[in-house]
């Protein structure tokens, strides 16, 4: 899923593994809070991942590449963190709290530009500055599960207006399951399991199912991996 500006991966990421972001698959994950994690595609410099450094008990969490330029931040900011409630995969959850954390010199830019809507600065008050980071949330909104003491010191924190560490968490209530749309009632036929877990052994056993229904096409990729690794064997021995 992208934009010219904006690229998200669409896979919602948990301890257990990936879960395809659709409604049907959220509402059976059933979390309380979503993470929205940030990097910037630019050649010449490091993308900033501060969770890297610091801990959080985020149960889940979606990854977005960004451009460093304007539309990008505004496009992201509008469209997911404002505009969360119309985002079709979201709707059988109810919104309970929302949390932004950036660096302290973008949240003074993100407060006095015109670049970004009212409606969004009306939204986030400040909430607290700890080091280089400022964090600013809804009124009522639940602590972080983010150790922003721990995040580590921005190397330039005046550079941080044109890429800066962008954390969007989201407090959420379970809501009434959604209809099924037609790719949801395949993955429940077949796969029925709202998760792909990344340990094999726990995949084999929770997606028995589908490894069942599935074999013939699952022994025909191995095959063809099998296949494809000896031509590269023969033609590297030639």
């Amino acid at each position: 899923m992208f934009s010219s500006d904006i690229e998200l991966e669409p896979w919602v990421i948990t301890e257990e593994g990936l879960c395809p972001f659709t409604s049907w698959n959220l509402w059976r994950l059933d979390f309380s809070s979503l993470l929205l994690r940030t990097c910037f595609r630019y050649e010449g410099a490091s993308l900033l991942d501060p969770l890297k450094h610091a801990q959080s008990s985020a149960p889940a969490w979606l990854w977005f590449r960004l451009h460093a330029n304007a539309r990008s931040k505004r496009t992201f900011l509008v469209e997911w963190l404002r505009d969360i409630k119309l985002k079709p995969a979201l709707t059988a959850y109810l919104v309970r709290g929302k949390r932004l954390i950036t660096s302290s010199t973008f949240a003074e830019y993100f407060k006095k530009v015109t670049t970004y809507p009212n409606g969004i600065k009306r939204q986030l008050p400040e909430e607290a500055i700890s080091g280089d980071y400022c964090s600013l949330a809804t009124n009522g909104c639940p602590s972080t599960s983010i150790e922003i003491d721990a995040l580590p010191p921005l190397s330039k924190p005046d550079s941080f207006e044109s890429a800066p560490p962008l954390l969007i968490e989201f407090f959420l209530r379970k809501g009434i399951q959604p209809k099924q749309t037609i790719f949801e009632q395949l993955w429940n036929e077949i796969i029925d399991y709202p998760v792909i877990p990344f340990a094999l052994e726990e995949r084999r056993a929770k997606l028995a199912k589908a490894y069942r229904a599935l074999d013939s096409y699952i022994k025909a990729h191995e095959d063809n991996k099998r296949n494809q690794k000896k031509l590269s064997e023969s033609v590297a021995a030639e």
